[in-house]
């Protein structure tokens, strides 16, 4: 499904390169002999899975913040892209009770940049902004929300994504339909997991740090429900639709979600027990109600439309996507080359 072909010599813009799934899209994208440059204000934590296998797989990255329109302006004029993916984001939900004002100017106005500054250029095939499975009105009714479901949110960063998506879908109406415009798609995937991840207030990352240091992991929602699935997974939908605007454009504009199959659908409990299986030591956990938290317990997309349309569909099952994250945990901890290591993790699924 993922053809090198399409990628070769192909000039790729990543806006929050520094991130878990930036800093695999680039290093797949490199694989396929696409010239990748990225573009994020620092690094997402310490550490990072950029700060550690860092620039060998980049053509050149770029300092800068997505809300000053001139500085992204600058390096777009220079490196002339031929696809944007917009993944520059403010995406904790936790983080954006804080500091509303910044998750939304980043979230919506460094969109509005993207698009506004993609529509100067023709030469730009494609424009994939990254959003969230949080961008639609989650009434805590059990539903799979489809691409044209109510947006909304109950919190500032679930909120932010939904206000993005309508960026994306005015800019889409009112710019890009003329045949040599770039085609803009918004993408909506689930909860991804995958090695590299230090982000704070995400299950994964908290896991792999209360086994570094020892102690109990702090869980708040252990019954919720969401849609997990390994970042190769996800990524390889954000590949398969920009190789299919290649070939076809416009035909593909609009949002697009990528989930996994409800087997996939599992509570916290459940992932914080088959990790501590997987790592073999056991990991204790301790509830503490978050009283504060407005998230839905339950979180579902259908993904029908890429699966008919992409011929997309997740490849991994959860038991597998969780052996993959445990095991570069483990190559972090033992030292390995983890540019290496991703790699090795890429070629196998590229093998499935």
């Amino acid at each position: 499904m993922i053809n090198a072909t399409y990628w070769q010599k192909k000039r790729v813009f990543i806006t929050g390169h520094t991130g878990m799934k930036g800093t695999w899209l680039s290093v797949w994208l490199s694989k396929l002999g696409a010239e990748v440059f990225g573009y994020s204000i620092d690094q997402p934590s310490n550490p990072s899975m950029h700060s550690l296998i860092y620039k060998q797989h980049y053509d050149g990255f770029y300092e800068g913040d997505v809300r000053d329109y001139n500085s992204l302006k600058k390096i777009i004029d220079h490196i002339r892209p031929d696809v944007i993916f917009h993944m520059a984001a403010q995406s904790l939900v936790r983080h954006s009770y804080l500091d509303p004002l910044y998750t939304y100017t980043t979230n919506v106005m460094g969109t509005v940049n993207v698009l506004e500054i993609a529509r100067q250029y023709s030469s730009i095939a494609a424009v994939v902004c990254i959003t969230s499975d949080k961008c639609y009105q989650n009434d805590g009714f059990d539903t799979k929300f489809k691409e044209n479901d109510k947006l909304g949110g109950n919190d500032p960063y679930s909120s932010s994504k939904g206000c993005a998506e309508l960026v994306v879908s005015a800019y889409n109406e009112s710019y890009f339909r003329e045949t040599n415009s770039p085609v803009i798609v918004s993408v909506r995937a689930g909860n991804v997991i995958g090695g590299g991840d230090w982000a704070e207030d995400r299950l994964i990352p908290d896991l792999f740090r209360a086994i570094d240091f020892g102690h109990p992991v702090i869980i708040r929602n252990p019954n919720s429900v969401r849609p997990w699935h390994h970042v190769l997974d996800c990524l390889s939908g954000y590949l398969a639709l920009t190789q299919k605007i290649f070939v076809s454009g416009n035909e593909f504009a609009g949002a697009w979600n990528f989930g996994p199959t409800e087997d996939y659908n599992k509570p916290v409990s459940y992932i914080v027990d088959r990790v501590s299986n997987l790592w073999g030591d056991e990991l204790k956990w301790e509830t503490t109600p978050d009283r504060d938290n407005k998230e839905a317990q339950a979180l579902s997309l259908d993904s029908s439309k890429a699966v008919k349309r992409l011929g997309w569909k997740p490849r991994l099952d959860l038991d597998d996507a969780l052996k993959l994250t445990t095991n570069w945990y483990r190559g972090y901890k033992d030292g390995d080359d983890l540019l290496e290591l991703t790699l090795h993790q890429i070629r196998n699924y590229e093998a499935i």
